[in-house]
């Protein structure tokens, strides 16, 4: 089983992350979680005792991650959440994959996040302008066959929009698979 990985969130993630012997990224804040977790397939997320978690868990609930976000007060907890992870379930599961296998499913899932993450900046700036053009539009008094073309153009956006969460919940079941 490969080494889970991490996001670590917190003004001591940077220290703690460092000290640790496995695949954590730091994040010394939420604003930089948010943005991690938003590109970024992570097995866990730990976040430092006095931070909210609930915006983050809701930020993986509308992914459809199935990515573990809890607390942690010290390093300590880390290390022991470390080797938590690294410990097979008892009695293994029927089922499992193969390593090969779990290899396979662990890089279709980061690279279909890697594209949907991709996709979606330039799919922001199109639906954006279709809206902009819209409303310039309708202010302008512009001709109706260039509004319908915005709302040609803003259809389609939102389509393509659909499409990513169809993608979003693949990535989640193949989350279940591994877990």
């Amino acid at each position: 089983m490969p080494p889970p990985t991490v996001l670590l969130v917190g003004p001591d993630a940077e220290q703690w992350a460092a000290r640790a012997d496995a695949d954590v990224t730091a994040a010394p804040d939420l604003d930089a979680a948010r943005a991690y977790l938003a590109g970024t397939v992570f097995d866990a997320v730990w976040v430092q005792d006095g931070l909210p978690v609930a915006g983050l868990r809701a930020l993986r609930d509308a992914l459809g991650l199935a990515t573990t976000v809890g607390a942690v007060a010290s390093y300590d907890d880390v290390v022991g959440h470390l080797a938590r992870a690294g410990e097979p379930a008892a009695g293994g599961r029927a089922g499992r994959s193969t390593s090969d296998e779990r290899q396979a499913l662990v890089e279709l899932r980061d690279e279909m996040s890697r594209v949907a993450h991709a996709l979606n900046n330039p799919l922001s700036v199109i639906a954006g302008n279709a809206q902009l053009g819209l409303e310039l539009g309708n202010a302008l008094g512009l001709d109706p066959d260039v509004q319908a073309t915005f709302e040609e153009i803003q259809q389609a956006a939102t389509d393509l929009g659909d499409l990513f969460s169809e993608v979003a919940a693949l990535r989640a079941r193949i989350d279940r698979l591994l877990s």
